[in-house]
């Protein structure tokens, strides 16, 4: 009787487990994160076209409008995002998700990453033409956009500043990038150097290191990207090994890589699936 327990116990564990190593559609869950100050919903939103298309197969879709929004940006810090991007998981768990995927475009790449990275229970990352990237930003190198950098340089030290000062939580006007523009944002110090940081969560340098083995990456980028000049060896290179890692280069730029890439990222997020 003891035996016979234990056998039908056994049984029990791998049918789960085959059930969750073979998830349907319904069963993964994929939380789409946009690029800074886009919108999740916008009329000509670079994941629209990823989102119906992973719904018509019938996966969980979740779209949170994050603190880097046109209408929130920039709204507090790093860690209020891994919040957000938490919810939304939990959202989709509640629906009956057993894998979750997340997807994110420019910032959100960085986002998806760092999110992975810390609740290490992520099946898969896929960072679409990824952007956001501190460690460039504090070096002020020419190897992508050399004067932009430089302008995120300055309010990066006019941050740390503010801070040994004792005025981290004073909002003040600090300068970002976005594709080579320069963006004012009116947030703290603290907030500020959250998303900055060359050494903190936010930069995927940093991230990849930290990322458990058994959550894959995909990373698709476009020829005509800023970023490309960089290759693997920037963050792909540094991620542990997994079979399902993928690096993939595509005729496209920054902004439409989601669009002009969304046969090969549901082609990856169905191997997830697998």
């Amino acid at each position: 009787m003891k035996h016979g327990l234990i056998r039908l116990l056994l049984s029990a564990t791998a049918l789960f487990v085959a059930t969750v190593a073979n998830a349907k559609p319904e069963q993964v869950g994929v939380v789409i994160l946009h690029g800074k100050q886009g919108m999740p919903d916008g009329a000509f939103s670079p994941i629209k076209k990823l989102a119906n298309a992973l719904t018509d197969k019938g996966y969980l879709v979740a779209r949170p409008e994050m603190p880097w929004s046109r209408k929130r940006y920039l709204d507090g810090n790093w860690h209020q995002a891994m919040l957000e991007i938490g919810a939304a998981v939990d959202q989709l768990r509640a629906k009956g998700a057993q894998k979750i995927v997340i997807a994110g475009h420019s910032i959100g790449s960085p986002a998806a990453l760092s999110y992975a990275a810390q609740s290490q229970k992520i099946d898969g990352v896929a960072m679409m033409a990824p952007g956001h990237v501190p460690i460039l930003y504090s070096e002020c190198l020419s190897r992508v956009s050399p004067v932009a950098m430089c302008a995120v340089q300055s309010s990066l030290e006019d941050a740390r500043q503010a801070i040994a000062a004792g005025k981290g939580d004073e909002k003040a006007r600090f300068t970002d990038i976005n594709q080579g523009s320069s963006i004012a944002t009116w947030t703290t110090a603290n907030a500020f150097l959250s998303y900055f940081d060359p050494a903190g969560e936010a930069e995927m340098a940093v991230t990849a290191k930290k990322l458990p083995a058994h959550t894959a990456v995909l990373w698709i980028i476009g020829y005509q990207d800023a970023l490309i000049k960089l290759g693997p060896d920037y963050v792909f290179k540094l991620l542990p090994a997994n079979p399902k890692h993928k690096y993939l280069e595509i005729a496209s730029n920054h902004f439409r890589t989601p669009v002009d890439g969304v046969a090969e990222i549901v082609a990856w997020i169905d191997s997830i699936a697998e």
